[in-house]
């Protein structure tokens, strides 16, 4: 119980040279009740070998604690097959993160920005940070996987907002949704999602053999409280190049068969994919290819009624 501060830190020039075992800058796991303020902290230029995981900064708390990870920089990190975490958090009640930069992180198979992971059961706020040059470009593994901002779960209401991500990199990867700019995979009842005024730019492309892109991508479900996803004001651009069955899309959804989580008060966004084809696509859900802005107005009605396509 209690605060605790772990702040103003700088960790740099670390080379790892086991070929097991996972590597944290910092790994705070927390008490039934408390404050975590994570701040200040810097990790960078590490140099990773073997398939052992990374956390630059990974906050495991307890349903009832609060997190607060804020100004704190993670980048230039390689090497190693692991997955690797620029920031990682789960397990909390509320939860603020806001003013971090993550960037230059080079790995093999999946790399992720930040991850946000269960709980934030009352709130979550994730606003101005800055991810970007993530590449799973390491090798010629066809399994890259890059999410700037990935929500595995969600609170009663999590906000997005002011975060800006871009440089998403998989130069092999045989994905057909190989990167995501920000990624809603949560199915998490009674959660409410709120993503505004965030830019996302990816402009990737890949020698795997099926290859595709999302600008954001949100998780499906028949009740419209799980995971109900609400964007307005964003700016989405994603001029990726898609190889085989992959598409390019602003928007993807994770399944066609109802927009009951797709709150359509969702409008005032920016999206752009390119010259309109069968794989430059402003949304996406499997099933549905909506290539101009005309159809899909159509399709989420009246949500994006006041959308709008261009390069900015």
């Amino acid at each position: 119980a209690g605060v605790r501060n772990i702040d103003s830190n700088t960790v740099t020039s670390i080379s790892k040279t086991s070929a097991t075992g996972s590597f944290y800058g910092i790994n705070s796991a927390g008490t039934a009740t408390g404050i975590d303020n994570i701040f200040g902290n810097n990790f960078s230029n590490f140099t990773l070998s073997g398939s052992g995981l990374f956390y630059a900064i990974q906050n495991t708390t307890n349903a009832a604690h609060t997190q607060n990870i804020y100004n704190n920089i993670v980048s230039n990190i390689s090497g190693g097959t692991g997955t690797r975490y620029g920031i990682y958090c789960t397990a909390a009640n509320t939860r603020s993160l806001y003013n971090n930069k993550v960037y230059n992180i080079v790995g093999v198979d999946i790399v992720y920005g930040i991850v946000v992971g269960s709980g934030g059961n009352t709130k979550n706020d994730i606003y101005n940070n800055t991810i970007g040059a993530l590449s799973s470009g390491t090798g010629t593994t066809t399994n890259g996987i890059v999410s700037g901002l990935l929500f595995i779960a969600t609170g009663t209401t999590t906000n997005i907002y002011n975060n800006i991500i871009g440089n998403l990199t998989a130069p092999f990867s045989a994905s057909t949704d190989g990167i995501r700019g920000i990624s809603f995979t949560g199915t998490t009842a009674s959660t409410s999602i709120f993503a505004s005024f965030n830019t996302i730019y990816i402009n990737a492309s890949s020698l795997g053999a099926n290859f595709g892109t999302s600008g954001i991508f949100h998780t499906y479900s028949s009740t419209s409280s799980t995971s109900n996803f609400t964007m307005r004001n964003n700016l989405v651009v994603n001029t990726s190049t898609a190889s085989g069955t992959g598409v390019i899309t602003a928007f993807r959804r994770s399944s066609a068969t109802d927009l009951n989580n797709y709150n359509t008060a969702s409008s005032n966004n920016m999206f752009y994919s390119g010259v309109p084809s069968a794989s430059k696509l402003l949304f996406y859900d499997g099933t549905n290819s909506d290539q101009t802005i005309v159809q899909m107005k159509a399709r989420l009605s009246p949500g994006e009624n006041n959308s709008v396509t261009e390069m900015p």
